[in-house]
């Protein structure tokens, strides 16, 4: 035997196969998900990929250029209330570091804001959406989307 793999498989122990268990009853048979519980597996594990993205974004805004301004928009975020948004109007209009941002992080801004707004009604008892019918006045999100957006094409 001169070859080396030769001599380790002459080495080695054989190895018995593991015995395959028949299923004879559905009782032992393992439990299968419905259609629904798999769809809610699989809803649960998208939505867990989505929160470890956003965090990730989040991550790296607060690590980056804008870091100490995305701090300080997400401590206005955490204490917004519906009485107080034209405070985050007001804010967003005046922040000169979002026109300076990457498209990445505009988006990420916007979701943030939209999250917040979103929560905050919520709290507050209202539905979590307001938009505006057509001919009516904007809501502060769609006010705030479009100034991030003007600022996107400039």
């Amino acid at each position: 035997m001169s070859n080396s793999f030769e001599r380790y498989a002459a080495m080695a122990a054989p190895r018995r196969a593991k015995r395959v268990r028949a299923v004879r009853s559905e009782s032992d048979a393992p439990p299968v998900p419905s259609a629904l519980e798999q769809e809610q597996r699989d809803n649960t594990a998208q939505f867990q990929r989505y929160q470890r993205a956003l965090r990730t974004e989040s991550a790296a805004m607060l690590t980056g250029e804008h870091g100490a301004d995305y701090r300080s928009l997400l401590a206005l975020l955490n204490r917004l209330t519906p009485q107080c948004s034209r405070e985050l109007l007001d804010y967003v209009k005046g922040a000169r570091w979002i026109a300076a941002c990457n498209l990445e992080q505009k988006q990420t801004v916007l979701s943030m804001i939209d999250m917040a707004i979103t929560r905050a009604r919520v709290c507050a008892g209202l539905p979590p959406f307001d938009d505006a019918l057509p001919g009516e006045a904007d809501n502060v999100f769609l006010i705030i989307r479009r100034e991030i957006i003007q600022e996107l094409s400039t």
